[in-house]
Order: structure tokens, then C-alpha cells, then sequence
């Protein structure tokens, strides 16, 4: 249970990290750089616990590159979702990325459509639906910063889905290469997702000044990227020995649950987001959807 829970830190302060972020920095020579270091501390951690291994195929090296690819725009994505977004909201979007696996799996794998699969997903509709309409329910009244979900949901979705094409990019390496470890893995996918977030921030900085608000606050933003790094790490690294004393139907939705409540009282209480009349519905019927999703 102890891995359990320091997953579940490691994972919500890592979001408060990128949140955080946020809050001081926002030009992308900065976001490519934050996303650079702490990429480059989870290959590092990754090599510690010996993941470096040959891969077993050059198919398992091109699964690698790909999930390196869209991690490394994950990442950043996230970043610009967490600055425009109420934190709540955007963590809550983001927790639903369960719906790819599962539609990838009933076209591609045939597997079968059940109620809670059908339910699930059209709870999912109803927070999105929701999303949008509390632009138009926000408290006038109230002195907290209210975003409008045209602002942040489409790249807040977008981001989602790509996440869910990680998980699936993820169990399919599982499923083909069953014999070769996550962390090797894990080694070469960050490696390749590194070197691509150096690549792209040496062409950007050809043709940009560095961000003077590093220069200003060098301490916090490295800080924060190296922490962000170790807390993505940690929260992979203690979910799977969880995982070896708690089954997964129970493990991922509980964090996600978890997660995702601690995380809007925090966006509520901590960071001024807005109170809006569907928002605790949202989170409810997010958290069914969640669950269902994952149990089914």
C-alpha cells in the first residue's frame, strides 16, 4: 500500500509542478527547456535502474520512437493546458485518456463492447458537453479567474487523446515483447523523447532569444523542471511495484479518483479557479466514467 500512496504523491505533485510552472514562465523556448530536463532526468532514472538493454527487434525500437514522439508533445502540450485551463478541469480531461485503449481495442482487437464500456464513454460526452456550457454559468459576481472552456478544452482533448495513444503504444510493446522489460522500455522511448525536445530547442533557439525570465528565476525553474522529472519517475516506478499487491481495476481508477478530487480542491482553494454551477456535476460524473472505463 505504501508504493500505492507514494504513487499517488508522486503523480499529483508532479501536476502541481507543471501548474506551478505555469504561473512564472510561458514563452516555449521555455516550455521546450522545462520538458528537456525533465525528460532527460526520467531517462536518467531509467538507466540507474538498469533499463539500458538492447531492443529486441528494430519493430520494439520503432514502438519506442513513437511513444518518445508523442510524449515529447504531450509534455509540452500540457504545459499550455495547465496555463490557460482551471486546474481541476484540465487534470479531469486529462484523467479520461483511458477512452483510447478502450476504442482502440474494441475496433482493433475486437474485444467486447459492454455496458459499462458504453456507459463510460458517454459519460465522457457529458463532461465535455459540461465543460462547454460553463462558459456561459460562471459567477459574475465572484473575483475568481473563470476561463472559458474554448480557450483551453480543444488543446485540453487533444492532449488527452494523445496521452491514451501512449498507454496503447505502451501495452502493445507489452503484448508483442512480453519477455522484455518495461524499464528497458521505458530507456529507450525517454532517450528517443529527449533527444527529439534538444533537436527542437536547438532550431527554436537559432532564430530566438533565450526566455530573460529563466535568467530571472534560474533557482525556481530548474528547480522545478528536475523535480517535475524525478516525480514523473518516482510515480511510474512506485505504481508498478503497487501493482504487484494490487490489481489494476482497482489501482488506476482509485488514483485516478484520488487524484483528480485532491486536484480540484486544490485548483479551488489554492489557485482561485472559478466556481461554476456544473462543476461539481463534472467532477461526479467524471469519476463514474473513470471508474467504469477502467473496470471494464
Amino acid at each position: 500500500m505504501i508504493f500505492f500512496v507514494l504513487s499517488q504523491l508522486s503523480f499529483m505533485f508532479r501536476t502541481l509542478c507543471n501548474k506551478e510552472y505555469t504561473r512564472h514562465f510561458s514563452s516555449p523556448a521555455s516550455n521546450i527547456l522545462f520538458n528537456v530536463i525533465g525528460l532527460g532526468v526520467t531517462f536518467l532514472i531509467s538507466l540507474i535502474f538498469k533499463g539500458a538493454a538492447l531492443p529486441p527487434s528494430p519493430a520494439y525500437l520503432l514502438l519506442c520512437l513513437l511513444f518518445g514522439t508523442i510524449f515529447a508533445v504531450v509534455v509540452m502540450l500540457m504545459l499550455v493546458c495547465y496555463s490557460k485551463g482551471p486546474l481541476g478541469q484540465v487534470n479531469l480531461v486529462f484523467q479520461m485518456c483511458t477512452l483510447v485503449p478502450v476504442v482502440f481495442g474494441i475496433l482493433v482487437f475486437h474485444e467486447a463492447f459492454n455496458w459499462q464500456k458504453g456507459l463510460g464513454l458517454a459519460l465522457m460526452l457529458v463532461v465535455f458537453v459540461l465543460s462547454f456550457l460553463n462558459s456561459k454559468a460562471g459567477d459574475p459576481s465572484s473575483d475568481r479567474v473563470f476561463v472559458p472552456a474554448k480557450v483551453w478544452m480543444p488543446v485540453t482533448v487533444l492532449t488527452m487523446l494523445l496521452n491514451g495513444c501512449l498507454s496503447t503504444i505502451q501495452n502493445s510493446a507489452v503484448q508483442l515483447f512480453p519477455e522484455t522489460k518495461i524499464l528497458t522500455f521505458n530507456f529507450w522511448s525517454f532517450l528517443f523523447g529527449t533527444l527529439i525536445l534538444i533537436v527542437i530547442y536547438v532550431i527554436y533557439r537559432l532564430g530566438h532569444e533565450a526566455d530573460p525570465l529563466i535568467k530571472q528565476q534560474p533557482v525556481k525553474f530548474y528547480t522545478l523542471a528536475l523535480v517535475c522529472g524525478m516525480l514523473s519517475s518516482g510515480g511510474n516506478i512506485f505504481i508498478m511495484y503497487a501493482l504487484k499487491t494490487i490489481p489494476s481495476t482497482v489501482a488506476y481508477p482509485l488514483l485516478a479518483c484520488i487524484n483528480t478530487v485532491a486536484l480540484h480542491i486544490i485548483g479551488l482553494v489554492f489557485y482561485k479557479d472559478a466556481r461554476t454551477r456544473y462543476g461539481l456535476a463534472m467532477i461526479l460524473i467524471g469519476l463514474v466514467s473513470i471508474v467504469l472505463l477502467n473496470i471494464a
